[in-house]
């Protein structure tokens, strides 16, 4: 193996190679950082709080981020009383 090489699970980088990926991986992390306003309505689309982000919901919800993030997406009610957007209506 070349000096400046980088061997792993079958696969041989160089190590400009290496650097451009974690760049990559920069490039998507600071995208996925960015804050989303969170805005929760109750079941009569009454506004009735906005989060700064999502941690910051999930934090006050006492609820795991990926679980906020489930209710976003479906649309379904939390706790049967509320609902989230990332849009205010």
């Amino acid at each position: 193996m070349n000096k400046g090489t980088i061997c792993k699970k079958k696969y041989i980088f160089k190590a400009d190679e290496i650097h451009e990926i974690k760049s990559q991986k920069r490039n998507l992390n600071s995208i996925n950082t960015q804050k989303i306003k969170i805005y929760m309505y109750d079941l009569n689309n009454n506004l009735i709080k906005t989060f700064e982000s999502k941690t910051d919901a999930a934090k006050e919800l006492g609820i795991l981020k990926r679980r906020l993030n489930h209710y976003i997406e479906s649309q379904k009610a939390f706790h049967n009383k509320y609902k989230f957007r990332i849009e205010e209506l």
